[in-house]
């Protein structure tokens, strides 16, 4: 079986979860840098155009749904991804988007989890904040 850099990164991120007590919190305070490095200064219109936007500087492209307010970000992921409950995109894609757009939008958590598994794509919803 071939493993890519990417796959081997998500199992050191797992392990570093399970031997030293590396958290969703952390790993959302390492995107939320990441994104205002990247983003700091640049605007965008829109919630959905800066989600696509988000996703477009890490090479990826999503289909955002709203619904009730709520945004449901959809992207191909990998398979057996590892990272369910520690990956770095839904915190990276609100960073970005609250820096982009001004509204302050957050992860939402389901189940003990940011993303979900739906038809082989990788989901995750994002809620605006009443400031």
């Amino acid at each position: 079986m071939k493993e890519s850099c990417s796959s081997l990164l998500a199992l050191v991120v797992l392990k570093l979860s399970e031997k030293l007590s590396l958290t969703s919190g952390q790993v959302a305070v390492a995107a939320e840098l990441l994104a205002r490095e990247k983003f700091q200064g640049k605007k965008s219109a829109s919630v959905t155009e800066s989600i696509n936007a988000v996703l477009a500087s890490i090479g990826l492209q999503g289909e955002v749904e709203v619904r009730d307010e709520v945004y449901a970000v959809k992207v191909l992921g990998e398979k057996s991804c590892p990272l369910k409950k520690l990956c770095p995109l839904p915190f990276y894609v609100a960073s970005g988007t609250r820096i982009l757009s001004g509204a302050k939008v957050y992860p939402v958590w389901e189940n003990e989890q940011v993303v979900h598994e739906e038809n082989n794509l990788c989901v995750f919803r994002l809620k605006p904040v009443k400031a």
